[in-house]
C-alpha cells in the first residue's frame, strides 16, 4: 500500500504538471516531493496521511483539468469534494484545505465564467466537509488553537530547527535515541546548502511575479500560485498555533514541502527543461543527501540497514507474551501506541499515555479491559516506568513488573487510570 501510494501522488503531481510544460520538465518537478528529509517523506509511508494526501492531490488533479473536459461541472464536484474528504480521512488535511478550495474557485476562470461551475465547486466543497463533520473532524476540539500570541514562542523553533531539518539546510541524525543529533556538516557543504537554499526561496516566490505573464498559461499560474498560498497558509498555521513542541514537529511543515512542485510550476512552463534542472539541481543534491543522512543509523553508507526494531521482532515479542498472560488492552508512548495496535492486528488495542486518541474505540477498549499493560521504552526517557508503578501501588490493584526485549511492562489487574499524580 505505501507503494502504490506513493506512485499514486507522484503520478497525479506528474500529470498536473505535463498539462502546460513538457514531461522531462514535469519530472524533474515530482522530484521535489521524492526526496527529502526522513521528517518529511516518512510520514507518507502511514497509510492515513498517505491516503489523505492522495486525496487532496486527486481532488487538485480533478479540478485542475475540468476545464479542458466536457463533464467539467461535475469534476470541479468531485474535485472540490476530494479535499473535505480527505479531512474525513485525516484531519491534518484541514491545514491545505482553505488553499484548496481557492484552488477550486480559481478553476472555474479557466473559460469563460458560468455559474454552474461556481455552484458546483461550492456543492462540492459543502459536500466533502459533511462526513468529515459526521466523525468530529471538524468543530471544536478537532484542531490545534491557532492565536497570533504563539508565533513568539514558536519562531525560535520554527526558524532554527524545524524549518531548516524540513528543507534539509540542516541535517538531523537520529542514533536510538528520541530527538536526533545534529549533523557537524563540512565547512563547504554549510556554504553550499545556504545557496542551495536561498534559490529555493526565490524560486518558491516567482508564482507572485510570473502571475502576471500573460505568455504563460492561466492553469500554470494558477497552479504556482496554489503552491505559495498553500506553503505560506501551512507557515502561518505552524508559528500560530499551540501544536509545535519539539523537534519532530517538523512534520507539521509537511504540506509546504509538498506543495513546492506547484509553486515552481509556472517558472517551469516558461523557461527550457535543462534551464530549469540547473536552477533545481542544488536543492535536489541537498534534499538527496540530507534526507539519506536523517535515517540515521538505518543507513550505513549508501545502503540501508535493519535492526531488531526497524524489523518490529522486540514489539512482536512483546505482543506475544503479553497475549499470553490474558491482556487484552495497553497503553504506551503515543507513537508506539499505535505501532503496537497495528503489529498485533488490533488483538492488543494499545492507546496513548496522554490520552490523544485518535480512534476513541480503542480507549474504550482499554477502559473496559480486565488486564490491561503499561509498556515503557528504555529509549525515550520522557515516561519512566518507575514513576508510574509508585502512583499504581497506591491503588487497589494487582501489578507485575516484566522486562520484554528491551521494554519495561506493567501489567495491571482492573486499573481506573493512567495519569500519575
Amino acid at each position: 500500500m505505501p507503494y502504490l501510494g506513493a506512485a499514486l501522488a507522484t503520478a497525479l503531481i506528474f500529470l498536473m504538471l505535463r498539462r502546460g510544460m513538457p514531461a522531462s520538465a514535469a519530472a524533474l518537478g515530482t522530484l521535489t516531493v521524492s526526496f527529502g528529509s526522513q521528517a518529511i517523506t516518512s510520514p507518507m509511508i502511514f497509510v492515513l496521511r498517505q491516503a489523505m494526501f492522495c486525496a487532496v492531490l486527486l481532488g487538485l488533479w480533478l479540478v485542475h483539468r475540468a476545464s479542458a473536459t466536457r463533464l467539467g461541472p461535475l469534476q470541479l464536484f468531485l474535485g472540490a469534494a476530494c479535499f473535505g474528504l480527505a479531512i474525513f480521512v485525516d484531519v491534518f488535511a484541514t491545514i491545505m484545505w482553505p488553499a484548496c478550495a481557492l484552488f477550486a474557485l480559481a478553476c472555474c476562470f479557466d473559460t469563460r465564467f458560468n455559474w454552474t461551475r461556481l455552484a458546483a465547486v461550492a456543492a462540492g466543497l459543502a459536500a466533502g466537509l459533511y462526513p468529515a463533520k459526521l466523525v468530529g473532524h471538524i468543530g471544536s476540539g478537532a484542531t490545534p488553537d491557532l492565536k497570533w500570541a504563539y508565533v513568539h514562542s514558536n519562531w525560535p523553533l520554527f526558524s532554527d530547527r524545524c524549518l531548516p531539518f524540513a528543507l534539509s539546510s540542516k541535517v538531523f541524525t537520529p542514533q536510538g535515541n528520541p530527538y536526533p543529533d545534529i549533523w557537524q556538516a563540512p565547512a563547504f557543504w554549510r556554504a553550499f546548502s545556504l545557496v542551495a537554499t536561498g534559490l529555493l526561496v526565490l524560486l518558491w516566490l516567482t508564482p507572485l511575479v510570473l502571475a502576471f505573464v500573460k505568455r504563460i498559461d492561466w492553469p500554470m499560474r494558477r497552479l504556482g500560485l496554489f503552491g505559495v498560498v498553500a506553503g505560506a497558509t501551512n507557515i502561518i498555521a505552524f508559528l500560530a498555533s499551540n501544536a509545535p513542541a519539539d523537534l519532530w514537529s517538523v512534520r507539521y511543515l509537511g504540506p509546504l514541502m509538498w506543495m513546492l512542485p506547484f509553486a515552481m510550476a509556472p517558472l517551469a512552463a516558461m523557461i527550457k527543461p535543462r534551464v530549469m534542472a540547473a536552477l533545481l539541481s542544488p536543492y535536489l543534491l541537498m534534499a538527496l543527501v540530507g534526507g539519506w543522512l536523517s535515517f540515521g543509523h538505518y543507513v550505513r553508507g549508501p545502503l540501508p540497514t535493519l535492526d531488531p526494531r526497524s524489523l518490529a521482532r522486540e514489539e512482536h515479542q512483546v505482543i506475544d507474551e503479553l497475549l499470553k498472560r490474558g491482556v487484552t488492552a495497553a497503553s504506551a508512548e503515543y507513537w508506539q501506541a499505535y505501532r503496537f495496535t497495528f503489529l498485533s492486528a488490533e488483538r492488543l488495542p494499545t492507546v496513548p499515555f496522554t490520552g490523544e486518541d485518535r480512534y476513541t474505540p480503542y480507549r474504550a477498549t482499554f477502559n473496559a479491559a480486565k488486564k490491561v499493560a503499561l509498556i515503557f521504552d528504555a529509549s525515550n526517557p520522557r515516561y519512566d516506568p518507575a514513576r508510574y508503578e509508585v502512583d499504581l501501588r497506591k491503588q487497589p490493584v494487582q501489578i507485575e513488573k516484566l522486562s520484554i526485549a528491551g521494554f519495561t511492562v506493567l501489567v495491571v489487574d482492573r486499573l481506573p487510570s493512567l495519569t500519575p499524580r
